[in-house]
């Protein structure tokens, strides 16, 4: 189980119960919002889920999911951390999609490919979500026409419940929030998230992270990086090493450890969790299921 100290967002708890209690009334959307939602302890992550995530909504597919970014728990509650797209199959990972959780769900009911896709310019999207509305078109086995306007009558229920509305120029909103986080990062890292300053330091830290050392020979010369590194500097070398996906369990164990040191022994157990428990068990499923026809 993993470790978790916030409490869930009211809104998040409101919304999983009514997307329970209206699902026989739009049936042919499962489930109703396009999205699984609710904090699930015993979720263990994804490699690339940073540690300092708690995630809250999947869609279903290829291990994308929604997550709060705590920011090494100085985030002071779920609902207002900002939300980040967590992609495994992607090879960037994890992007800054809202602002909190309100938000977010703004987004996921009236600009819903701004959280699951890239786009280079507002013309762009504009472009795409039009061609998207103008290429949907019915089947003999599916009924496109009855899928809309089941989604047009939730995003209104949504909206007369909870108070959603459309963001104005929603794509330039999230251009701005990343660039607005930028400004606040401390140390860039690999994975667009960066490190902001804690404990009340300014000024941005140019250091140059040790991205070679992933393998127990490193471990050494590791100790010796972090024994003059910055604090945002140490947490910043793991969030690249979780983007590069790396599992030496010498070196995770030893940055858990590090973690903890920190004061942060629930970021700490998610480290080893995701980094290290999960591969074991996907790697013990693999060998598992060839055992059974070998």
């Amino acid at each position: 189980m993993m470790t978790y100290r916030y409490q869930t967002p009211i809104l998040l708890e409101q919304l999983r119960s009514w997307q329970m209690e209206i699902a026989s009334e739009v049936p042919y959307l499962e489930p109703p919002t396009g999205l699984y939602l609710g904090i699930d302890r015993s979720d263990t992550g994804y490699f690339c889920t940073p540690v300092d995530a708690v995630s809250f909504a999947r869609t279903g597919s290829d291990g994308e999911h929604f997550a709060f970014l705590s920011d090494f728990g100085t985030a002071m509650s779920l609902a207002e951390a900002p939300v980040i797209r967590v992609m495994p199959m992607e090879s960037q990972h994890t992007r800054l999609v809202a602002r909190n959780l309100f938000d977010f769900f703004c987004l996921h009911f009236y600009d819903k490919l701004l959280l699951l896709d890239e786009f280079s310019s507002e013309e762009e999207y504009l472009e795409t979500v039009q061609e998207q509305t103008d290429g949907q078109e019915s089947t003999e086995w599916f009924d496109r026409d009855r899928w809309r306007r089941e989604q047009a009558q939730v995003t209104a229920w949504a909206a007369g419940q909870f108070h959603f509305a459309p963001i104005p120029r929603a794509w330039q909103y999230q251009q701005e929030l990343r660039a607005e986080r930028q400004r606040n990062v401390r140390v860039a890292t690999n994975d667009t998230l960066g490190v902001l300053a804690l404990n009340g330091q300014t000024g941005i830290l140019s250091a140059e992270i040790p991205d070679h050392l992933t393998a127990e020979e490193d471990l050494e010369e590791l100790q010796v990086y972090f024994r003059s590194a910055e604090k945002e500097v140490k947490l910043a070398f793991i969030r690249n090493m979780q983007h590069s996906a790396c599992s030496d369990p010498l070196l995770v164990k030893w940055c858990a450890g590090e973690l903890a040191g920190m004061g942060m022994p629930e970021i700490a157990e998610n480290l080893r969790v995701r980094l290290i428990i999960r591969r074991e068990r996907a790697v013990y499923l693999i060998y598992g299921r060839e055992a059974e026809f070998m």
